[in-house]
């Protein structure tokens, strides 16, 4: 058996493969309509695909693909793992095992920091993945609507269609993306696919305000409204823009949000509404260092958090992490931890919606609000970006 990477010639051969196991296990899937933006037919693409060939036949595969996380101005490396898929009748043999582990080593010697997938958790735990990440959301129904606002004025924004070749309000739309503390590095045309998904009907909308730009919505409409990702020139206008949305259809209207986007929409819990909290998926961290200054320096350009330094031991290795003037910075230490957690624990703890559980009414009372106050850390992982 051989383990390489996709090509374009290959192209087909590699989608009907992963078409037909995840049809047979679960329901029928269509990859190029489920996820437009993951899987295209040139080498690039498909060099993001991890293939096991017995003779000349694929048995197994994984997607495995790289992208820049900007993270208030500082840049993550990210890998996005799908489509695992082995061949039903060659279970048992570790093929999954074999392209989960040739990919951990991939992804050590590319310089990868942090890698994110979604699925069961007793199997992905074995990879050194763990349940992490905070996503945020809002919802607001018709019925409040119709309760607290009855004479709401939707006619106060206007949404209107583009395509990829629109160019103008492509890269108008691109920009503002790019402009906002979290994004991802994409071309235009990378940018506009997560945005366009066929299998849910999503499409997006640039929004017009007494006909000025002021920004963009992708949305998808059927039972409710669906927002796959909003982003205004005005983020104060978030709620305004919500409400219009839900005014206009007269159904619920749901968004995922980063944690510092929750101040924009707080009018909607006014509404009666709802603003939560839930995981993102499965992590693997592969740089705590880079990882922990990046989104800790980022959460306290947003939110007030004490000053000061803890040591924490994370799965083989010891940090001292010091929090000044806004900035964190992290370095490996031989000191003594404050606390100390696993491989996987340490995803959890510091990441997810019950960081606050791993650290105790216990140990020294300045440490363990350190602690309570800059985790968990601002890690999402958004539905427009599917993987």
């Amino acid at each position: 058996m051989e383990i390489r990477r996709g090509k374009k010639d290959e192209f087909y051969t590699i989608i009907d493969f992963i078409d037909f196991v995840f049809s047979k296990a679960h329901e029928p899937h269509d990859f190029l309509k489920l996820y437009a933006n993951l899987y295209l037919e040139t080498d690039e693409s498909m060099h993001n695909m991890i293939n096991m060939w017995d003779g000349g036949q694929i048995v197994g595969s994984i997607l495995s693909l790289p992208r820049t996380m900007v993270v208030g101005g500082k840049a993550l490396q990210v890998c996005g793992i799908g489509s695992v898929a082995c061949h039903p009748r060659m279970g048992g043999k570790g093929i999954m095992s074999r392209l989960m582990t040739y990919n951990n080593e991939e992804m050590r010697k590319d310089g990868v920091h942090l890698a994110c997938l979604g699925g069961r958790r007793s199997r992905y735990n074995h990879f050194g993945y763990e349940e992490g990440g905070t996503n945020f959301s809002a919802e607001v129904s018709a019925s409040a609507m119709q309760a607290r606002l009855p004479d709401y004025d939707g006619s106060r924004y206007a949404f209107v269609p583009f395509s990829m070749k629109d160019r103008e309000m492509l890269n108008a739309c691109h920009a503002l993306y790019n402009s906002k503390p979290i994004h991802y590095d994409y071309t235009p045309e990378e940018f506009f696919l997560r945005l366009t998904i066929p299998c849910c009907g999503a499409k997006p909308f640039a929004i017009q305000k007494d006909g000025e730009f002021c920004g963009y919505v992708s949305y998808s409409d059927a039972s409710k409204l669906n927002i796959v990702e909003m982003t205004l020139c005005d983020d104060n206008d978030s709620a305004d823009v919500m409400l219009t949305l839900a005014a206009q259809h007269k159904k619920t209207v749901t968004i995922d949000l980063y944690e510092y986007q929750l101040p924009y929409f707080r009018p909607i819990a006014d509404v009666g509404s709802l603003l939560g909290m839930d995981g993102s998926g499965m992590w693997k961290v592969l740089d705590w260092k880079s990882v922990l200054e990046a989104l800790l320096t980022f959460k306290a350009s947003y939110m007030t958090l004490p000053e000061g330094t803890l040591v924490l031991t994370l799965g083989d290795t010891t940090y001292s992490i010091t929090l000044r003037d806004g900035n964190a910075t992290v370095a490996e230490t031989a000191q003594s931890p404050d606390f100390s957690f696993g491989e996987l624990e340490a995803v959890s703890a510091l990441t997810s919606p019950v960081t606050q559980s791993y650290f105790g009414l216990c140990g020294d009372l300045t440490k363990m609000t350190l602690a309570r106050s800059w985790f968990p850390l601002p890690l999402s992982r958004l539905f427009a970006e599917r993987v």
